[in-house]
């Protein structure tokens, strides 16, 4: 893999998550013990995979329509 290659990003922490949802931390703390937000843990860390924030954007945007 050359330099100019870049994986994508794959996973995103708690605060950038957030950030990309446009939500404060409190409320994606709380969807996510709503179980609407599936989380993954490392260590003590806590990220969400790219795949669940397209999911919940998708299910999001669909319950907006409906």
């Amino acid at each position: 893999m050359s330099s100019n290659d870049s994986l994508p990003q794959l996973r995103f922490g708690i605060a950038e998550v957030a950030k990309i949802l446009r939500i404060s931390r409190a409320t994606l703390y709380q969807r996510i013990r709503d179980r609407r937000i599936a989380i993954h843990k490392d260590g003590r860390r806590t990220f969400v995979t790219s795949n669940e924030l397209l999911r919940y954007v998708n299910v999001a945007d669909g319950a907006r329509h409906t």
